[in-house]
């Protein structure tokens, strides 16, 4: 059996999406644009003809810049981006609570008032979710078959959908993004030394065309990217992460004790909250 969260879970998390991809592309299209421009740049043709045509260029792609900053100053892609998340995340933490709950009115009555919280609480963005929302209950029919199972069979969904999931999803992007920082860290080197190799050549050749602005902007650029994606920071949080559920998965829950199950559960989803607390802290406030 599988889970099918609440379709404002699902909303949230295409806004997310949809915020991410455009505060990426936005930034990366920036990054090129500033990046042509000082190659263009390090170009002086002799004839005044040319020398207009150059400035003319540079002048409409500065355009083009500032009109990409504008973009994403006034767009706030990266702090929607953030609060989706949150929204997608708090909304599937909700669910497992309900889902690993006994059943009855008390249980939907306080998934219904998280939800009603978490829409409070993130209410900045509650009009983006709900433009992606499609019909759909609060409370789905596979998570209403999951909360009417009995204990050990909760324990055993919750481990295996919940639990290790989360534990290959943190392993898997700590091990992506300590490979992307080597991969940028060395491309950043690469282009460095390049741009000391050729203006040493432009000193001794002294070409029309000088690159040496124009390579040293792609560093700068490599550098702000970088910045941009933070695969440093996001390494060591994933990485933490699982191994904080990593400890917690090698408890041994009795199958029939309920105190310790519903404690099992509450540190799992503070683990996973952690998380998202933090990198939404580090992101927005």
């Amino acid at each position: 059996m599988t889970v099918k969260y609440p379709s404002l879970q699902a909303a949230a998390d295409r806004a997310s999406g949809v915020a991410q991809r455009t505060f990426m592309w936005l930034n990366a299209l920036q990054l090129a644009v500033l990046t042509i421009i000082a190659f263009i740049a390090g170009w002086a043709p002799a004839a005044p003809a040319s020398q207009r045509i150059v400035a003319i260029v540079v002048c409409a792609l500065m355009v083009l810049a500032l009109a990409l900053t504008t973009a994403l100053r006034i767009g706030h892609f990266d702090d929607r981006w953030f609060r989706c998340r949150a929204f997608a995340e708090n909304i599937k933490s909700a669910a497992w609570f309900f889902m690993m709950a006994n059943p009855g009115p008390e249980a939907e009555a306080e998934f219904t008032k998280e939800v009603e919280e978490i829409r409070e609480r993130l209410h900045e963005v509650i009009k983006e979710v709900t433009s992606y929302e499609s019909d759909g209950d609060i409370i789905t029919e596979e998570m209403k078959t999951a909360q009417a199972l009995p204990q050990p069979g909760k324990l055993a969904f919750f481990r295996e959908q919940r639990l290790d999931d989360q534990r290959r999803w943190y392993r898997s992007k700590a091990r992506y993004n300590a490979r992307r920082e080597q991969y940028w860290f060395a491309a950043i080197f690469t282009i460095e030394f390049l741009a000391l190799a050729y203006a040493a050549m432009q000193a001794w050749k002294l070409w029309e065309f000088n690159a040496v602005g124009g390579i040293a902007a792609t560093g700068a650029a490599f550098v702000a990217w970088l910045q941009t994606k933070r695969f440093s920071d996001l390494g060591t949080s994933y990485a933490i992460a699982a191994g904080d559920l990593d400890g917690i998965a090698a408890q041994t829950i009795p199958g029939d004790d309920e105190a310790k199950f519903n404690q099992f559960v509450e540190d799992v989803e503070k683990a996973v909250s952690r998380e998202h607390s933090m990198w939404l802290a580090r992101r927005v406030l």
